[in-house]
């Protein structure tokens, strides 16, 4: 993983996602490193990955960088995670998720965002959150019904 975030800051990108899915690779055929690594570890090799291709505008494929690391983070429920962590990690995903098109995903990092801020007691940001995630909801309402009248 290092010698990605280092081809990653010499600009050399394809070299850095090489090494990037290296890493991602032993994570995923060898759950134990996923406890093993702080998690800390784990979010940046998901986020850089997620960049790299971004930054190649390989969508699809940036997006799937950041499922993995939502799903990382449904997964950890050690102790040792607080829920400001779990803020820390879906404030990075949303911010790279906000590099890409709008999705269902991107919508289910706000409301998880709303969850997660719920839990701190923040209200307001909370709110904020879930009434993105809902204007995006009726937002893709008005273009499937404007769809449909023009079908008409």
């Amino acid at each position: 993983m290092q010698a990605g975030f280092e081809a990653a800051a010499a600009f050399a990108v394809e070299e850095a996602i090489g090494h990037y899915e290296q890493g991602r690779a032993l994570l995923q055929e060898h759950k134990r490193f996923q406890t093993a690594l702080p998690a800390s570890e784990v979010e940046r090799l998901y986020t850089h990955l997620g960049r790299a291709y971004a930054n190649q505008n390989a969508w699809e494929k940036a997006q799937e960088a950041y499922e993995e690391l939502l799903a990382y983070a449904h997964t950890i429920s050690c102790p040792r995670w607080s829920v400001e962590e779990a803020l820390g990690l879906m404030q990075a995903a949303m911010a790279l998720a906000r590099t890409l098109p709008p999705t269902l995903i991107f919508q289910g990092f706000l409301y998880g965002l709303s969850n997660v801020y719920h839990a701190l007691q923040q209200w307001e940001e909370a709110r904020r959150a879930w009434e993105e995630a809902e204007a995006m909801t009726e937002r893709s309402e008005q273009c499937v019904w404007s769809s449909c009248r023009s079908c008409v």
